[in-house]
């Protein structure tokens, strides 16, 4: 039988730029200067069959080039294009077009790479199809010097002429010929070859979400097991009973001691390109505890604590609240530790200890600021008018998100920020570098087991060792409960779930300090919104919405107005930009106009003013799910401030459910200076500033926190603390003395609050309780 081939054409462009060697920085570079590649290929498969398994059977290339700085029209030396399966994952294929040509007298070599992952949602696989990672090597082969790199692209509608544009030589009839195409088709398109099939033979064109700037697909491995698979009565040196910053820290440096580490969270996984985008999508994520009931899946991965003064939203999924923080990474003032609350032997390690944590957590972390090469912001421009209004000094504060393609500290690799302003409903591009993507891939590489859909009861005494007891996470009742035991248990389930578990001990029988409960602090958390202003902000995230219309939002937040110049410690506050995750945004525009009626502050002047507000209010208000990207919503900035409240929340158990109890905490002269602030943020933009949702007359001042801090608090002794600054948890009501390896390692363990975002200075203080651990167990 005659061995049939295939001819198309194929034309691809895209920004590119000389002087550099990535890709993606390439793209970044050429787009801001203007110079773009345009590659138009015709390629010939001599036969097809031979292609799709042979890897060494490339195919030709014919290709002309047209690139400003070197020229129009360039024809290029017969090139090729390969297709390669990847041995260890069939569903990877990495493609590579590559050619040669001379100009000027000097010899180039251009080769482009594609990988597509089958297996993935489609408008991954589309990207991935459609994109072509590409260098200009000064020389004739991948082994010279990178003089150039940009991303090429082929548009839908190219890329349907593509499929018209196939034929096939040698084949004996029309049934030949079509099973020939449908062969090449489904190994280069994957799971999208029927779309475009469908397309060619007169059906509608596929249609996939609009992607942002383009970037590669990176996604880790799977880290956990069920629930299901963890064994009853298992044994182990070490339990840690959480997976959110201190979790990570301690699984992370006990693993490495190589001991047998076992990591129990509570939630489910969660990967990129798992999160919710739609409000449809994220419904089933939310989880509500009250007073009265619990509503939602256990597993939820946004979990509200409602409470009589105090509510609380925390993360529940491997890797806890980092997969849905703001990722702000800064020191805490090291005055804060001189306040009498917290052990004397932090102050004393400020300077080595504890400085040792801060910077093995940036190691880990590689915190940057929102880089002054990447796209301006509105957000970040509307934020420096805020601060020239309060005369304070802003900043770009250091956040744990990627700016460029890498390979993190774990070894994990992750791509490029899309700017889209998701990252607290959860980063679907692999950006954020959240506890699993980080410590906790890191554990498993030594050895660390983890677990899912694991909660926690309780911890009680075994002889020498100890028992932590759990059910599965979506039980209703404690009838099917299990046990592991181990020498060594760190609690770090955050504030809330830690002392929930040591309350509930205590309520068993394990002797421990009445302070557990204590100290609760909200970290001054205050949220408010500066709502209709005279410029766009774009701080709604893209969501299922694109966002190509209105530009980047960038990362949550990316800008910080610091504290009064001079102001003493416990006046100190910073305020924070913020964006809105897209899944909100279809409730934005009657939100905000809502509460902008019954609870605004008008900074407007005259009536001109006030019409435009209006109009634009309008404007949202009538465009339905594209409301909060124009008008009044598109013109709408998010603050998060935060400060030093009294700490005096206290938790306790009521009928086995975790309550927070703090009188008066929203009347606190903190909050109406930050109000205050607000306004005055606000008054540049002649906008209207909407207070905290929840702390308004309806509300009766109600606090929303996204940093719980204390419950578990330290202190020098158990009079005055929980655990002492080790995290060691004191085995009574008065003196020194611990229980044997049980310890707490998470936000629940500070007395007071910080004054900035905690997760630096939660992950210090981990790996300083962790060098001190390993020290004592000469385990390190």
């Amino acid at each position: 039988m005659t061995a049939v081939g295939l001819i198309f054409d194929e034309t691809m462009a895209g920004a590119f730029a000389m002087g550099v060697s990535d890709p993606v920085a390439g793209a970044r570079q050429g787009k801001a200067a203007g110079t773009s590649m345009t590659l138009r290929n015709h390629i010939t498969v001599d036969e097809v069959e031979r292609f799709t398994a042979d890897p060494d059977h490339a195919a030709r290339l014919a290709a002309t080039l047209d690139f400003a700085p070197l020229g129009k029209g360039i024809t290029c030396a017969p090139g090729r294009f390969q297709l390669f399966r990847q041995s260890d994952d069939p569903r990877v294929k990495l493609m590579i077009y590559a050619a040669g040509f001379t100009h000027g007298g000097q010899r180039y070599y251009l080769e482009g790479r594609k990988s597509i992952h089958d297996g993935v949602a489609l408008h991954t696989l589309l990207d991935e199809t459609t994109t072509l990672y590409t260098r200009l090597y000064e020389g004739d082969d991948a082994t010279a010097t990178v003089v150039g790199a940009g991303i090429l692209t082929i548009g839908i509608l190219s890329t349907v002429e593509l499929v018209a544009s196939m034929r096939t030589t040698g084949a004996s009839g029309v049934a030949q010929s079509a099973h020939a195409i449908g062969e090449f088709g489904r190994f280069f398109f994957g799971e999208l070859w029927e779309s475009y099939r469908s397309h060619l033979l007169g059906g509608p064109a596929p249609t996939p979400p609009p992607a942002p700037a383009p970037g590669p697909e990176f996604p880790r491995a799977v880290l956990a097991r069920p629930a299901a698979e963890l064994d009853d009565e298992a044994t182990a040196t070490v339990v840690v009973i959480g997976s959110g910053y201190g979790g990570g820290v301690a699984a992370r440096r006990l693993a490495r001691a190589g001991k047998r580490v076992l990591v129990l969270e509570r939630g489910k996984e969660w990967r990129s390109e798992d999160f919710p985008n739609t409000p449809l999508e994220a419904a089933p994520q939310f989880q509500l505890d009250t007073p009265e009931r619990h509503e939602g899946s256990r597993t939820g991965l946004y979990d509200f604590r409602l409470n009589p003064e105090v509510d609380v939203l925390v993360g529940c999924g491997l890797g806890g609240t980092s997969l849905i923080n703001a990722n702000v990474s800064l020191e805490t003032d090291p005055e804060v530790f001189e306040d009498p609350r917290w052990p004397r032997a932090i102050a004393r390690d400020r300077d080595t200890l504890l400085a040792d944590g801060y910077v093995q957590a940036r190691q880990v972390l590689s915190p940057v600021p929102y880089p002054h090469s990447a796209p301006p912001l509105p957000k970040l421009t509307a934020l420096g008018r805020s601060a020239l209004a309060l005369d304070r000094p802003m900043s770009r504060p250091p956040i744990n998100v990627t700016f460029e393609d890498r390979v993190n500290s774990a070894g994990v690799a992750q791509r490029a920020c899309r700017l889209c302003g998701d990252c607290v409903s959860g980063c679907n591009y692999a950006a954020k570098t959240t506890v699993d993507m980080t410590y906790l891939p890191d554990a498993k590489a030594h050895g660390a087991e983890l677990f899912t859909e694991v909660t926690v009861r309780w911890v009680e005494r075994a002889g020498d060792k100890l028992k932590v007891v759990w059910r599965w996470t979506e039980a209703q009742d404690d009838a099917a409960l299990r046990s592991i035991t181990a020498d060594v248990v760190i609690l770090a389930a955050g504030a809330l779930g830690s002392t929930e578990i040591l309350l509930r001990s205590a309520a068993r029988g394990l002797p421990v300090s009445s302070k557990v409960g204590a100290f609760v602090s909200s970290n001054a958390d205050y949220l408010a919104f500066s709502y209709n202003g005279d410029a766009p902000v774009h701080g709604v995230g893209f969501g299922q919405h694109g966002g190509h219309a209105q530009g980047p939002v960038g990362p949550t937040i990316t800008g910080l107005i610091g504290p009064v110049p001079g102001a003493p410690l416990r006046e100190q506050t910073i305020m924070e930009e913020g964006s809105i995750p897209g899944l909100l945004a279809d409730a934005l525009p009657a939100a905000f106009a809502i509460a902008a009626a019954t609870d605004g502050v008008n900074t407007a002047h005259g009536v001109v003013s006030r019409l435009e507000q209006g109009a634009r209010a309008l404007d949202s208000l009538a465009r339905g799910g594209r409301g909060a990207y124009v008008g009044a919503v598109a013109n709408t900035q998010t603050y998060l401030s935060i400060g030093h409240d009294n700490a005096n929340g206290q938790m306790k158990l009521v009928d086995d459910r975790l309550r927070i109890d703090w009188p008066h905490a929203g009347g606190q002269e903190v909050y109406r200076e930050m109000q205050q602030a607000v306004i005055g943020a606000t008054a540049p933009a002649q906008a209207i500033a909407i207070k905290e949702p929840t702390w308004t007359r309806v509300f009766h001042h109600n606090l929303i926190t996204v940093h719980p801090l204390g419950g578990c608090p330290m202190g020098e002794d158990a009079s005055a603390g929980a655990v002492n600054d080790r995290g060691q948890v004191f085995a009574g009501d008065a003196g020194t003395s611990v229980h044997p390896g049980l310890y707490v390692a998470d936000g629940s363990i500070i007395p007071t609050s910080v004054g900035v975002n905690p997760l630096l200075t939660i992950c210090a203080l981990v790996e300083r309780a962790m060098s001190l651990l390993l020290r004592e167990r000469g385990w390190g």
